[in-house]
């Protein structure tokens, strides 16, 4: 396969886009950040002000990185071009010769409710058998349920539905007596045991869906990119009736495709990886991804939580390209449906993150992926730099309230009516 089909060709081409996009941050932020000095020169007292701007020029040139992002990805969606190679990969699933190599569909359960699991593996096997390529294709449910009465509702579901697909494509149960390493090593328990007789494993959660063209079209992209380690999918989420998760969908249709493509244009061959809706290559993930325990205590020390990233990382310092596709639609997830569980979730991603600052100074790993791992941190370091921000600039308010504007030098002290006689409005000048 040729032609659009390459994506290794195009690792290491990214350079001008990287500096482009480092200049625009950089201006925005120096305009911001001179705009923001004069707006607080005359204002506050000024032990806060060497506090207050440098904490305002880190939060605004964050925003500044999304923002261009999200331009890149606008400009590009409008023009569409694509953001790696700048055109269509490859044909859709039906005109895709045989594929040569078999792949595995892991799909980690953990006290989930098999009838939902079982109708999604339902719907991409049949999306598989429509595309004419599920001969290449097996489906494995690995089970980390520790509910007896669900794992007996695993058992007989999933048995049922082996035996109705039979005929037409394999499905494979496994449930492990105990959960060490938790999804990680869910995964790395099947590696040991099937990895070598797959070349290509997709990745998913209980609650994932992926097209079946999609599917083929990433196990094509696999064999034409011998040295592509992973390519991620696109999310989309959906499937939700609350509220709260109705909200959360519409705003992830509006700006996430935006943002993704705009990633995509300068991540190029060293993306990050979601932890799932993501194709990897076996060989590549079991020799580079064994994850290292942390010393050292829960929160920050013991197994990873966001071993997503880290495996990211060390797929790239193995050598291997990782690809966000965005242009590859038909890839779903479902949201947390109310509050709570959403906190629940963010509140491990968080430690998980957090834990990324022990290996930051990790040897031999690519400068994107540090990257990735101190943007995963800085994500919830934002929030308590926001909070000291807006306690600030509250505190600058109330002493400008006070004291009034400043024009000639420091406070002397105060008058018998409470101001300053240096400080004060100049009134009487102007009269």
């Amino acid at each position: 396969m040729t032609g659009n089909w390459r994506l290794d060709s195009f690792a290491g081409r990214a350079r001008w886009r990287r500096w482009l996009l480092l200049v625009l941050v950089l201006v925005t932020t120096a305009i911001g950040l001179v705009l923001m000095a004069r707006i607080v020169a005359a204002r506050g007292p000024e032990i806060l002000k060497p506090i207050f701007l440098p904490c305002f020029a880190l939060l605004f040139a964050w925003i500044a990185l999304s923002f261009w992002s999200g331009v890149f990805g606008f400009l590009l969606g409008v023009l569409r071009r694509h953001p790696v190679t700048l055109a269509r990969h490859g044909p859709a699933a039906g005109d895709i010769p045989p594929l040569r190599e078999r792949t595995a569909i892991l799909v980690p359960v953990y006290n989930e409710d098999p009838v939902e699991v079982s109708g999604r593996v339902a719907v991409m096997q049949r999306a598989l058998q429509a595309t004419g390529h599920a001969a290449a294709f097996d489906f494995f449910i690995l089970s980390d349920t520790t509910n007896a009465e669900i794992a007996a509702e695993e058992e007989r579901l999933y048995g049922e539905l082996r035996d109705r697909l039979a005929a037409e494509t394999r499905l494979f149960y496994r449930r492990r007596a105990q959960n060490i390493g938790k999804k990680a090593g869910n995964i790395a328990e099947w590696i040991g045991t099937r990895g070598p007789d797959y070349a290509f494993m997709i990745v998913l959660d209980a609650d994932s869906l992926l097209s079946g063209d999609t599917m083929v079209r990433l196990a094509a992209l696999m064999e034409a990119n011998p040295r592509t380690g992973l390519i991620q999918t696109h999310i989309v989420p959906a499937g939700r009736e609350t509220l709260f998760a109705r909200a959360l969908q519409f705003s992830s249709r509006m700006t996430g495709v935006v943002l993704s493509m705009g990633n995509s244009f300068w991540q190029t061959s060293e993306a990050n990886y979601f932890g799932h809706n993501a194709i990897l290559r076996v060989a590549a993930f079991a020799e580079c991804c064994r994850l290292p325990v942390l010393s050292g205590r829960p929160p920050l020390g013991g197994e990873i939580l966001s071993h997503d990233f880290v495996e990211a990382a060390f797929l790239r310092r193995g050598g291997w390209y990782c690809w966000l596709l965005p242009e590859l639609h038909g890839s779903y997830e479902e949201l947390p449906s109310n509050l709570l569980d959403y906190a629940v979730r963010d509140r491990r991603w968080m430690q998980g993150n957090l834990q990324h600052a022990r290996l930051l100074g990790g040897r031999g790993l690519h400068w994107m992926s540090r990257l990735h791992l101190g943007m995963g941190i800085f994500a919830y370091a934002a929030s308590p730099l926001w909070l000291a921000m807006l306690m600030l600039s509250s505190a600058m308010v109330v002493d400008h309230r006070i004291t009034g504007d400043i024009y000639f030098g420091p406070r002397a002290p105060s008058s018998r009516s409470g101001r300053s006689t240096i400080g004060r409005r100049s009134t009487a000048c102007s009269a």
